[in-house]
């Protein structure tokens, strides 16, 4: 877009200081020039700030976004063990009930039988809910390493941004600089030239800022949805 805006521009005032063009002062036609120039990549940089700062805003919303569906899909994770739990109980409880009914049937409630029917229905249950808890942890340490995956990543990608800012300023100064220089040495009457100067620059400042490298794909809408975790399969069985 910006390469196209500076072809565009360049072709226009290159059209319009064209010869004498009303501008008779040769001197005068320069400085004019130079300050279009110096006045387009002025709105190229101040274009190139904005998007900075709507990436940088980008990338912490992001950054909220998955934090924020990390501690929704920790909360499930507890809910379905305090589930789990509930539902052990209830199934020892239910045995529980079940066994000394028919010990009372048979006469031997009272007795070791019993008894041991009743320990082993506990010792299935301290298993059970142990059994629990451990899946817990598992769960609970994967979801740890994505959290510190996730959070590591779109933090670098927010430091990474006034590196970034910094090497697309660089760019745009030595290429202010080049056109003003390559318009200075355009002869006088033959200023039609700008606008393939202006053109040239911005085709090759198109690339970078437009597209190409890695601020293309910053701006041009690469780097994944935001805040959308996809598939956690650490939670089949717990929801």
């Amino acid at each position: 877009m910006l390469g196209s805006l500076l072809s565009v521009g360049g072709s226009f005032l290159g059209g319009m200081l064209d010869g004498d063009g009303g501008v008779g002062d040769a001197n005068a036609a320069n400085a004019l020039l130079n300050q279009r120039i110096n006045s387009l990549f002025k709105e190229m940089g101040q274009r190139e700030a904005l998007r900075f700062r709507e990436a940088n805003k980008l990338y912490r919303s992001r950054l909220d976004n998955v934090m924020g569906d990390l501690d929704r899909v920790d909360a499930q994770v507890g809910q379905g063990t305090r589930a789990s739990i509930r539902n052990a109980n209830d199934q020892s409880q239910q045995a529980q009930a079940s066994i000394m009914q028919r010990m009372q049937s048979s006469g031997l409630n009272n007795s070791s039988l019993a008894a041991n029917a009743q320990r082993g229905v506990a010792s299935d249950l301290a298993r059970n809910v142990g059994d629990i808890y451990a899946r817990e942890g598992q769960t609970r340490m994967q979801l740890g390493n994505t959290r510190a995956g996730f959070r590591s990543s779109l933090e670098g990608d927010i430091a990474n941004l006034p590196l970034l800012q910094n090497q697309a300023e660089y760019a745009r100064m030595l290429a202010n600089t080049q056109a003003l220089e390559n318009q200075a040495h355009v002869p006088s009457g033959e200023s039609g030239g700008f606008g393939s100067l202006l053109g040239g620059v911005g085709g090759a400042l198109g690339g970078f800022f437009d597209g190409g490298g890695s601020l293309g794909s910053l701006f041009g809408g690469g780097g994944g949805g935001g805040g959308e975790l996809g598939d956690f399969s650490v939670l089949d069985g717990w929801t």
